[in-house]
């Protein structure tokens, strides 16, 4: 794959859309809000040779990273033979160079989170969901309750956000005082009946977000975008579409259903958004305005996960439906471009 070049300063887009097939992907760009000029770096970096049968068959869910150097894969893996399938963690050391695993448990992995030695990754099985937690970087898990967790984030060893899964597509927001052994409702921010939360993410004890969607229909679904300051006592209103709603050039579109987010930890007002069947979207202003990204075209070439360690320093997983591969790309220079570390078929 060609490297591919963005400029991610400030949100005024001047790329036009991704063009060509195959490997090759047109460059995107980014006016500066600090210059005129546009970046012209290159960086040129050849994907090591693939851990086959590791790989084989894997459907990555999505990943995260803690460091430039530790991360996590999630996802599932199908046995054809005997077609069994099985939820599979997946660990690197190295920037995402080699990996090995780390869980085998269950049929799926709902969510996974990590927050230094700690690991929480919630487990489908055949009649229900369990969380498990590891407190030594995953070389031993223990079950921590039974819950069926879609999201997860926790801000120390003891509190955590979660968004729980209900009948049909009713979900709770989850707050963890204790690891994650009891979960308790957490007061929901005041929001139409049609929004339930998807994905929670705090950049601290005190400080996140909550995204909320609608029943998807028709590669359209009705998103907000809420904001605390106050550890999720109160929460206020950031951005909000509905399905068929006329959406403003910077604001979020109803197209697309919501995938994650993500919050870069040392900049709370930087984050990510991605989607399904949408764009990899942007925000530098804690998500008045929002960028779509030429690196991603729906229903071709779409953000699996975003995972930033620091504001120039990150991680990303594409799908390329297009030619069958999953992508594990870095960035080092805030998103100005990015390399592919790692690839492989499905």
């Amino acid at each position: 794959m060609s490297n591919r070049k963005l400029v991610l300063v400030g949100i005024t887009i001047t790329g036009s859309v991704l063009t060509g097939c195959g490997n090759s992907f047109a460059t995107a760009h980014f006016v500066t809000s600090s210059s005129s000029h546009l970046f012209d770096e290159t960086s040129v970096h050849t994907p090591i040779a693939l851990q086959t049968e590791l790989f084989k068959h894997f459907m990555p869910e999505s990943m995260m990273f803690i460091s430039s150097s530790v991360g996590y894969l999630w996802g599932e893996i199908q046995n054809f033979s005997s077609g069994e399938v099985s939820g599979d963690v997946l660990k690197s050391v190295d920037g995402g160079r080699t990996w090995h695993v780390i869980l085998k448990k269950g049929t799926a992995i709902e969510s996974l989170t990590a927050l230094r030695s700690n690991l929480w990754v919630d487990v489908q099985t055949n009649q229900s969901a369990e969380l498990y937690r590891s407190t030594n970087d995953g070389r031993n898990f223990i079950l921590a309750s039974k819950q069926n967790l879609t999201d997860m984030d926790f801000t120390s060893v003891h509190d955590g956000w979660a968004v729980r899964a209900g009948d049909g597509l009713h979900t709770q927001l989850m707050q963890t005082r204790n690891g994650g052994r009891t979960w308790i409702s957490a007061i929901p921010p005041h929001a139409p009946m049609w929004l339930n939360p998807v994905t929670v993410d705090f950049s601290n004890r005190m400080n996140g977000y909550l995204v909320g969607a609608s029943e998807p229909g028709t590669g359209q679904q009705g998103k907000a975008l809420w904001y605390s300051t106050n550890g999720g006592r109160t929460w206020s209103l950031v951005s909000e579409v509905n399905i068929n709603e006329r959406s403003g050039r910077y604001t979020l579109g109803a197209g697309g259903y919501v995938g994650g987010f993500e919050v870069v930890p040392s900049h709370p007002s930087f984050a990510y958004l991605w989607e399904s069947r949408g764009p990899l979207l942007y925000t530098s202003d804690s998500g008045k305005r929002w960028t779509s990204s030429n690196l991603t075209k729906p229903d071709w070439i779409e953000a699996r996960g975003v995972s930033m360690v620091y504001v120039t320093r990150g991680f990303m997983l594409l799908q390329d439906m297009g030619d069958g591969e999953f992508l594990l790309e870095r960035t080092s220079n805030g998103g100005r471009t990015w390399s592919p570390i790692y690839r492989w078929s499905y």
